[in-house]
């Protein structure tokens, strides 16, 4: 509401502005491949090449044998956000300071949280596939590890990803590996023998508030993770993926436009847009562990 500047005032609140609590920096772009300066109204994300297969020589001046090789297609779907935060005149003159800038600081908090939102979404959403990106893939349901596995025991729910990616022939030693976790599974995790024992751990996981990593995957804390209500319960979906195997694409860096408007009688006002899209690059390096 427009009325919100007025708390603000000088006489009422002092000098200082401070931004609300909030997420302000990304947790997860520097997690993903980000492709930037994309065109189009739609993007090819990745050129999918599968397998080259090798066959024994056993006589001479064999005939050529001819194979072929799977190929597909990720597509990235652009989404246009944008937004707008009037400022009167008058509530210029009874604050002591100009918010504007303090305005377009929030304003970038909010678009690093709308990068997580996208990523989280296009990971678990319907991805566009094929030359035309004309086919819908939806996440593979056998990638799944669900909170009853090992009965929900969280380091055993890792330690069969790790495995499942081994299975998918994704190079686990080579790859970065990160697992996005909200509070809940936090807590799990510090309260887990093993992730807390010197004997395992080099680093020490309650020395610190970030989470150390553990068999090479690195944790990244973040609240908005999807859940669904099974019974009593809350099922919490955290994504643990290969950084190559999921995609960011930006079609244009952040508008910021600070200017006057003249059909507000000159009033000023801070106006942001950009425009992204994610998707999952390869299906193998996109796994899900359900926690409650």
């Amino acid at each position: 509401m427009f009325q919100e500047i007025e708390k603000t005032y000088t006489e009422a609140y002092g000098n200082l502005i401070t931004l609300l609590a909030q997420q302000t920096q990304s947790k997860l772009e520097s997690c993903v491949t980000v492709q930037s300066g994309i065109k189009g109204k739609a993007a090819v994300a990745a050129d999918q090449i599968g397998k080259f297969l090798f066959t024994d020589v056993d006589t001479r001046l064999a005939d050529t044998e001819l194979q072929d090789i799977n190929r597909d297609r990720r597509w990235y779907e652009p989404v246009m956000k944008r937004g707008c935060v009037p400022l009167d005149n008058i509530d210029v003159i009874k604050t002591s300071l100009d918010p504007k800038s303090q305005i377009v600081v929030a304003g970038m908090a909010g678009v690093n949280r709308a990068k997580d939102a996208a990523i989280i979404s296009g990971y678990y959403g319907v991805n566009k596939t094929g030359e035309h990106g004309a086919t819908s893939t939806s996440f593979d349901a056998s990638n799944v590890i669900a909170n009853t596995y090992e009965s929900g025991d969280i380091i055993k729910q890792l330690n069969h990803a790790l495995s499942i990616f081994a299975a998918n022939d994704v190079d686990i030693e080579a790859e970065e590996i990160y697992c996005v976790v909200n509070s809940v599974a936090a807590e799990k995790l510090r309260q887990a023998g093993i992730y807390i024992s010197n004997d395992y751990m080099a680093d020490k996981p309650l020395s610190g508030k970030k989470l150390p990593s553990y068999a090479g995957i690195n944790f990244v804390q973040y609240e908005a993770v999807p859940n669904y209500t099974s019974g009593a319960d809350t099922i919490y979906k955290l994504p643990i993926f290969a950084k190559s195997g999921v995609g960011l694409g930006k079609w244009e860096e952040t508008k910021v436009r600070v200017g006057e408007l003249p059909n507000k009688n000159y009033a000023w006002s801070v106006f942001m847009e950009f425009a992204l899209g994610a998707t999952r690059l390869e299906e193998a390096k996109c796994l899900s562990i359900e926690v409650k």
